[in-house]
């Protein structure tokens, strides 16, 4: 085996990719920061239109800092979720839980 110089020494130091210190792990949980619009084109391609009800529920708690959010049905309709789209995601919804919060739904009509 063939001795190693100074000149080498200097040359592999070069080439050696400084060592990084390990990462440290985060105390909070994972997050996505994604458009409306974005999550609406794939919850449509993944053909759940429910789940842009259960997007725009997370959204509006977090935008308006409220618990409670009106769930218009026109707002809903430009989303491209139908009224009845929308009867079945609260459903399943209140039936299964939610993750981040609990739906409760107002009786508003009499």
């Amino acid at each position: 085996m063939p001795a190693v110089d100074d000149e080498d020494e200097i040359m592999l130091d070069r080439l050696r990719l400084p060592e990084t210190p390990p990462r440290k792990p985060r105390g909070r949980s994972g997050y996505v920061l994604m458009t409306t619009e974005a999550a609406r084109a794939g919850f449509l391609a993944l053909k759940c239109p429910q789940a842009i009800v259960w997007h725009y529920i997370h959204y509006r708690v977090w935008a308006d800092g409220q618990p409670i959010v009106p769930l218009p049905n026109q707002t809903l309709a430009s989303l491209g979720v139908t009224r009845w789209v929308k009867q079945r995601a609260l459903q399943n919804l209140e039936r299964g839980g939610s993750s981040a919060s609990s739906i409760a739904r107002e009786k508003v009509r009499s």
